[in-house]
C-alpha cells in the first residue's frame, strides 16, 4: 500500500488498483507530480477493499485482472458506497468488446497497458472532467425536474376533473402527463411517482382506445390511481421543502 499526499485541501483522491508494482509506481508518480492530488495506490483488491472507505476516493483507477479477484467483482463491492468514485479501468486488452463491457459497469473509460507516462495524467483527468461536467448538466436536469413537479401535479388534477365525464381531449393531455412523469420520474430519484404515474398510464391506455371508461368501477380505479399519483407528488414536494 503506497499513499502519497498533497495537503489537506486535495482536489483529487485517485485510487491505483494494479498488480503491477511498475504499473502503480508510474501512474502513481504521472499522477501525485499534479499540485491538489492525493493517490492512494494498492496491488490487490482486498488492500484496496481495506482502504476504501478511509481513503474516500473521488476516482478510482482499477486493473481488470487481479490476482485475488476480478477488477469487475471490487467495483460491484464499492460503487454503491458514497462517495462514489469515477471508474476508469487499466487494462492489456483495448477492443470493442472491452469498451462496451466496462462501459456497461458505469465506467467513464479505459486506459490501455502500455501508457505514455507523459500522457498519463492529462488522459486520467480528461475523463474524470468529462464525467463532472456531465454530472452537472444531468443535477441540473434534475433540479428543474423537481421545480415543475408542483405544476405537473396541478396539471394532473386539471385534467382528471376534466374527465367527467369522458372528454378525449383531457384524456390524451393527462396521457401525455403520466407517460412523461413514468419514464422521467425514477430517472431524477422519484420512483414512487414513476411507480404511480405508470399504473395511471396502464389504466388510461385502453380507455383512450376505446373511447372512455368501460364501467363506473373502472373509472373509479382510475380515479385512486390517480390521487395516489398526486400524493406521491405532494410527498416529494414536501421533502424538498
Amino acid at each position: 500500500l503506497r499513499v502519497q499526499e498533497d495537503g489537506e485541501n486535495s482536489l483529487l483522491r485517485v485510487m491505483i488498483v494494479d498488480d503491477d508494482p511498475f504499473v502503480r509506481e508510474v501512474a502513481a508518480t504521472a499522477l501525485g507530480a499534479v499540485r491538489g492530488v492525493r493517490v492512494m495506490a494498492c496491488g490487490t483488491g482486498a488492500a484496496a477493499l481495506a482502504a476504501f472507505d478511509g481513503f474516500a476516493p473521488t476516482v478510482l483507477l482499477l486493473d481488470l485482472m487481479l490476482p485475488d479477484m476480478d477488477g469487475r467483482a471490487l467495483w460491484r463491492a464499492v460503487s454503491a458506497r458514497a462517495p462514489r468514485p469515477r471508474l476508469i479501468f487499466l487494462t492489456g486488452r483495448d477492443d470493442d468488446a472491452t469498451r462496451a463491457d466496462v462501459a456497461a459497469l458505469g465506467a467513464e473509460g479505459l486506459i490501455a497497458k502500455p501508457f505514455d507516462p507523459a500522457t498519463f495524467a492529462v488522459v486520467v483527468f480528461g475523463l474524470a472532467k468529462k464525467a463532472e461536467a456531465r454530472t452537472a448538466r444531468l443535477d441540473a436536469l434534475a433540479r428543474n425536474f423537481a421545480t415543475n413537479l408542483v405544476a405537473v401535479q396541478e396539471a394532473v388534477a386539471r385534467h382528471w376533473e376534466a374527465l367527467a365525464p369522458w372528454n378525449p381531449a383531457a384524456a390524451e393531455a393527462l396521457f401525455a402527463e403520466v407517460h412523461r412523469l413514468a419514464g422521467a420520474a425514477p430517472m431524477f430519484g422519484f420512483k414512487n411517482v414513476g411507480v404511480a404515474a405508470d399504473r395511471v398510464e396502464g389504466l388510461l391506455r385502453p380507455a383512450i382506445a376505446r373511447g372512455g371508461w368501460g364501467e363506473d368501477a373502472e373509472r373509479g380505479v382510475g380515479e385512486a390511481a390517480v390521487r395516489e399519483m398526486i400524493a406521491a407528488i405532494n410527498t416529494e414536494i414536501k421533502g424538498m421543502r
